[in-house]
């Protein structure tokens, strides 16, 4: 769950609608890769939008993770005794 507190809890809910797309992306490109499991290459328009699925979900995971409140609690460094 995201932190509550400044607009970590705002970051954490709009970031997954790019990653929703991202997902639904990546789906639609499985889609073509099994309409083009016999040929020899995949086509290109397949591949660019498996790779860009995969950037907009690596991306948004990336957006998202600071947002988490366990995040938020591996950053804090405990004094040492």
């Amino acid at each position: 769950m995201p932190r509550e507190r400044g607009h970590s809890l705002a970051t954490w809910i709009f970031t997954h609608l790019p990653m929703t797309m991202a997902v639904a992306a990546a789906g639609a490109g499985m889609v073509g890769l099994v309409e083009h499991a016999t040929d020899h290459r995949t086509p290109a328009s397949v591949s660019w939008l498996m790779a860009a699925s995969l950037a907009g979900k690596l991306l948004t995971t990336a957006v998202l993770l600071p947002t988490l409140a366990s995040s938020a609690r591996r950053s804090v460094r405990r004094a040492a005794p």
